[in-house]
């Protein structure tokens, strides 16, 4: 199905901006069986809140399950990870998982990328982990739906690290490597 074919000429679009990934991914779900949409659309302030309160849910446990495995592991995870580490948390939310991490690294996290769809709530997490840690680098990054990445003003105080190891970290796997954006 061609897009052109689907989204009418219209005075009604007239000064409205249009997402072709956006159209084409909607349509691509609505025409399914069953109906189906990517929750990377859904990630907005409403759509963060949402999820939030999803993982406080009894039914749903990978949360507790992360978070139980941090709780017991968080400063073996941390011993095994060693000085001066860029932290990068994809999915970062609210951040509750990772201060775990954070509190068992002490200052050995220079830098801390949290990565998130949801504007708002990632700057809220940025300035209350820049407010916990002052010694660290919280460099945010917003990753759009339609992809890609890119970074909002980052903050390094004096004391940073200027050459900090590179490395990964999503719910409870670390991985060195390249940053992902």
């Amino acid at each position: 199905m061609a897009l052109a074919q689907t989204v009418p000429d219209d005075e009604a679009f007239e000064g409205a901006s249009f997402d072709e990934d956006f159209a084409v991914s909607v349509i691509a779900g609505l025409s399914a069986s069953p109906k189906t949409q990517e929750p990377k659309w859904l990630y907005d302030t409403l759509g963060a809140k949402l999820f939030e309160a999803i993982c406080e849910v009894d039914s749903y446990y990978p949360t507790r399950m992360e978070m139980s495995v941090l709780a017991e592991r968080a400063r073996e995870i941390a011993d095994s990870l060693g000085d001066d580490l860029i932290l990068i948390e994809p999915g970062s939310g609210e951040g509750v998982k990772v201060r775990l991490l954070l509190e068992a690294l002490g200052d050995r996290a220079a830098v801390y990328v949290p990565v998130d769809i949801a504007a708002d709530q990632l700057v809220a997490l940025a300035q209350s982990i820049s407010a916990a840690y002052p010694q660290m680098l919280v460099a945010p990054a917003t990753c759009r739906p339609a992809g890609g990445c890119c970074s909002s003003p980052a903050r390094r105080s004096a004391t940073s690290s200027p050459t900090p190891r590179p490395g990964s970290w999503s719910g409870c796997g670390w991985k060195a490597g390249p940053t992902p954006c």
